[in-house]
């Protein structure tokens, strides 16, 4: 074997071990509130979870028990920024999507949270989205862009920014719901 193919060895050996190492499985810390419940089981956990989400008002869209993974979101509502009232805008629809996961630990279950504030974008802020140059020529004619789709189709739900506070609020309550009810509990002492 010559030098310059144990070179290219050597090269694709430590490629392999720094690309191996980027790919994360799992939810990362940094985009979730991470809480762990040491004393509860992964089926307390998951119906806990699913009836707080209820409890609180958001509707279970998925729920995939074999992953470990619950989606929800709250009812649309329909609110007016002091900006867009100013400026005469109608009224722009918000809702809150959460995403929990529950992991089972060795001795417990960790759960990770994600709720994200989403505004639905309209017809307007789209067509003027395209319209950025000061020709009289259009850049984008409505067949190439949406002409044989319909409203509904067209919807398209931006993300504003994280919601830390319902984050713990959501992971506070179905820990308040995991534990066992006071006849269960052992006794102290």
């Amino acid at each position: 074997m010559n030098p310059f193919d144990r070179w290219t060895n050597l090269c694709q050996i430590a490629m392999l071990a720094v690309l191996s190492g980027c790919a994360a499985s799992g939810p990362v810390a940094l985009r979730y509130t991470v809480r762990t419940a040491s004393s509860g089981e992964l089926d307390r956990a998951w119906e806990a979870s699913a009836a707080t989400l209820n409890a609180l008002g958001y509707q279970v869209d998925d729920r995939d028990r074999r992953s470990g993974v619950l989606i929800a979101e709250s009812s649309e509502k329909k609110t007016v920024s002091a900006s867009s009232s100013a400026r005469g805008r109608s009224p722009v629809r918000i809702r809150r999507r959460v995403e929990l996961r529950v992991k089972p630990l060795s001795a417990g279950v960790k759960m990770f949270c994600q709720v994200v504030i989403q505004h639905q974008t309209t017809e307007a802020h789209r067509w003027l989205a395209f319209d950025r140059t000061s020709s009289d020529m259009p850049g984008r004619t409505p067949i190439e862009r949406d002409a044989a789709t319909t409203i509904e189709q067209n919807t398209v739900w931006e993300t504003v920014r994280r919601d830390k506070v319902a984050e713990r609020a959501i992971l506070a309550a179905i820990l308040d719901r995991m534990q066992p009810p006071p006849h269960e509990r052992p006794e102290a002492g």
